[in-house]
């Protein structure tokens, strides 16, 4: 890497808490094999984060770039998020202000 770090800045919002999670497989293009979850006051989002190596094959992580995904943001239904676990097959945990652990459920499609 060129020492320089992708940015992101796309919220107006605050983020509470964010975490890396490894994609479910057969649900993002291969190119996305992570993404971030953030979380606002208001909202989870979904992040990707696409590695590519460098021409050797030294160092898969040379180049990464990150993007908002525009259909992956659902409402916190007024529950700020103080926690983010993810497992190394995809699933997602989230710990609430309100005491409670929600798993987070992703598919492709429209739901």
């Amino acid at each position: 890497m060129d020492g320089q770090c992708p940015e992101y800045s796309g919220e107006e919002q605050a983020i509470c808490v964010a975490g890396l999670v490894k994609t479910k497989p057969g649900i993002f293009v291969e190119a996305i094999q992570y993404f971030l979850v953030l979380a606002t006051p208001v909202e989870l989002l979904f992040i990707r984060v696409c590695c590519s190596g460098n021409g050797d094959g030294s160092d898969p992580y040379a180049e990464v770039s990150v993007q908002p995904l525009p259909k992956y943001r659902i409402p916190s239904d007024g529950v700020t998020m103080t926690c983010i676990a993810c497992t190394n097959s995809g699933h997602i945990f989230l710990a609430g202000h309100d005491g409670h652990i929600y798993e987070l459920h992703y598919t492709t499609g429209s739901g």
